[in-house]
């Protein structure tokens, strides 16, 4: 079990003139200095000067942004030793995770209320109470505004590993399949009946086996397989707009790679040689954008795509020997050539030296 409770603070506004984000240092990388004073620091002031002249209520106040984690899990593991040379365990596990998402008004900065423009985007079909009086209730220090609900996830998964030693031979294989279920419960967009969303389930998993071959002391030889099955996650994912709607995202997919891994190695009392070649596939990749457009907007881009494939050079060798006499040990120099299939080269040279006395 694990239990978390925490808060930050998140300036909000209710007029044309003035935004969210006029309360941030920088906007899409556009440095804001429109509270700003000449030192630099925020003007607070001017913020209270603007509510006490408002015939609307406090324009811009501060939330606490209230946060509670809860996990519960349990896991149980049996592992055993087969024919002297194989070492496996499997497992299973279920977790639980429900966390509290809330703003509450801190601030008002001088007003009196505040009215939140958030209510005005709540659906009477989905809450009852969204009147137009609702929408316009003068808010005090405390009241939640813009976002409460919880959310929810559900795991439950197998896994297992099994790894063969015997000779000149090391081989594994590895795997895990899962599935998790999200909804979300909201207080603040939709009650009643339409508190709580749909639920919205996705199966997950990874596959890995690799063999390892000892030629001999000095030669050796590798080759990986992997597979990764990774589900969506709950916001941006399951729910793109998870603060303000139980609507769920029926076209998220899981993000999906491939892997095929190969290499030799040579070592010995001198120097060491290693190449390494690798292709990863990623497939629908996640990928989500975010916006303001007068209100924030979610995109959901699927079909993403891409690969990536290399090789790897790596020398290392010591050019400078010490007698036995000597105080000072060797100086090595290591040389390190990666190189790609992208015609990317980079050639690193790494210079180290000590001495004793």
């Amino acid at each position: 079990m694990s239990f978390g409770r925490g808060y930050s603070l998140s300036g909000k506004a209710n007029s044309d003139e003035y935004t969210e984000y006029d309360w941030f240092g920088s906007d899409y990388g556009i440095l804001n200095l429109k509270f700003r004073k000449d030192d630099g620091t925020f003007d607070y002031a001017l913020i209270e000067d603007i509510n006490a002249k408002s015939d609307n209520g406090s324009e811009m106040i501060m939330s606490k942004v209230v946060g509670s984690q809860d996990w519960y899990g349990l896991m149980s593991t049996y592992s055993n030793r087969s024919w002297n040379c194989i070492d496996w365990y499997v497992g299973m596990d279920f977790r639980y995770y429900k966390s509290l998402h809330k703003n509450t008004i801190s601030d008002l900065f001088g007003g009196e209320y505040y009215i939140d423009p958030a209510r005005n985007g709540v659906d009477i079909q989905n809450n009852p109470q969204a009147t137009d009086a609702w929408k316009q209730q003068h808010l005090k220090v405390g009241d939640a505004v813009y976002r409460d609900y919880d959310s929810h996830i559900m795991q439950e998964g197998i896994f297992g590993q099994a790894e063969y030693s015997r000779g000149k031979i090391n081989a594994f294989i590895s795997g895990s399949l899962n599935y998790s279920n999200y909804w979300r419960y909201d207080r603040l967009y939709n009650t009643g009946t339409n508190a709580q969303s749909k639920k919205i389930g996705f199966w997950g998993g990874h596959f890995k086996t690799g063999i390892n071959y000892t030629i001999n002391p000095t030669h050796n030889i590798y080759l990986n397989l992997g597979f990764n099955s990774k589900i969506p996650q709950f916001k941006s994912g399951a729910f793109m707009s998870v603060n303000t709607s139980n609507v769920i995202n029926k076209k998220a997919k899981n993000e999906k790679s491939a892997t095929i891994e190969g290499g030799y190695s040579y070592n010995n009392n001198y120097y060491s040689f290693n190449v390494n070649a690798y292709y990863t596939r990623w497939i629908d990749k996640s990928m989500t954008k975010k916006g303001n457009i007068k209100d924030q907007y979610y995109i959901n881009m699927t079909g993403v795509n891409s690969r990536h494939l290399g090789i790897e050079l790596e020398f290392i060798a010591t050019l400078v020997a010490s007698s036995p006499s000597s105080k000072c040990p060797p100086i090595p120099i290591h040389l390190s050539l990666f190189t790609s299939f992208f015609l990317e080269m980079r050639c690193i040279i790494r210079y180290a030296s000590s001495f004793s006395t």
